[in-house]
């Protein structure tokens, strides 16, 4: 018995559905991964300035002309003392760090006398895995030369 003309024709409109369905699946995606790529390139970027003192430098300069209506003369004599506050402030920021990494280091010796060598060996792959993905991120917000 040859299908009824209404089951063909629901035939059609369902086909018609899921390539409708699919086509804004598809485009919900791309939507995702290019909204994805935007922030991934916004967080780049401000973590590029941040790193940056002389863009500090000229970001903070800005602001304080703008807000204070500051003179010729007075940025003159105000950006040295911001380059000099700031480059400061990087420096302890690099001591701060390379404390932290010295006190993770002995923290995690002690740690490991307590572990078995099963644990041990789980822990440095956690490790590892983590060390990879601090060095990806800063080779994608590394100021470039």
């Amino acid at each position: 018995m040859p299908p009824s003309p209404s089951f063909v024709k629901r035939l059609f409109t369902l086909d018609k559905a899921w390539k409708v369905v699919l086509l804004l699946l598809f485009v919900f995606c791309a939507g995702g991964f290019c909204g994805a790529a935007i922030v991934g390139r916004i967080v780049q970027n401000a973590a590029q300035r941040a790193l940056n003192p002389a863009l500090q430098t000229d970001l903070v300069l800005s602001r304080l002309k703008s807000q204070l209506k500051l003179s010729d003369q007075q940025i003159g004599e105000i950006r040295p003392i911001l380059a000099k506050m700031l480059g400061n402030l990087q420096r302890t920021l690099d001591d701060t760090r390379e404390k932290s990494r010295a006190e993770i280091g002995s923290g995690l010796l002690e740690l490991n006398e307590k572990l078995t060598p099963e644990q041990q060996e789980a822990l440095m792959k956690r490790l590892q895995t983590w060390q990879k993905r601090v060095q990806a991120f800063r080779d994608r917000v590394s100021p470039g030369p």
